[in-house]
């Protein structure tokens, strides 16, 4: 099993709460759907900001 970054685990889980909204649509649940989706929204943002900043090119 290789090794997962903290930014792979957070992007991960983040697509696995995505999908777990779109099926809270599916059943007509649309608080938790949109629950699910800000807590993957606050994966990604923070996968993002673990991600270093490129050095610029200059």
């Amino acid at each position: 099993m290789s090794d997962m970054t903290d930014v792979e685990r957070l992007t991960a889980a983040a697509d696995r709460l995505d999908e777990l909204a779109d099926t809270a649509d599916l059943m007509g649940d649309d608080a938790n759907a949109n629950r699910l989706r800000e807590q993957s929204n606050r994966a990604r943002m923070e996968a993002m900001n673990l991600i270093p900043p490129k050095a610029s090119d200059g």
